[in-house]
């Protein structure tokens, strides 16, 4: 799993995010998949379009739609899962 970090105060209050990081910066998800070089294939699940960035350096980018379903993401995807059950059963039948 990758995020990015978050700084806090010494009173436990919200200070700032790592902006030195690829997953701050527009196509910055696509950049951590690239240095991953991950095996194939790879599925990239996302519900926004930044997730979207994803798709050309991946074999399958499906959107997940179970908390919020936005069109340009869904038409955007090769697969929509409503739900974690449904990308579960995906990822079980396709090893």
């Amino acid at each position: 799993m990758h995020a990015v970090g978050i700084r806090f105060n010494a009173d436990g209050s919200y200070a700032d995010f790592d902006r030195a990081s690829p997953l701050a910066a527009s196509g910055g998800k696509r950049v951590v998949v690239e240095r991953l070089a991950l095996p194939r294939p790879i599925l990239a699940v996302g519900d926004g379009a930044t997730d979207v960035d994803m798709k050309p350096v991946v074999d399958t980018f499906a959107a997940f739609t179970g908390f919020a379903r936005r069109d340009a993401v869904v038409n955007a995807a090769t697969v929509e899962f409503r739900s974690f059950a449904e990308l579960a059963r995906h990822v079980m039948n396709s090893v």
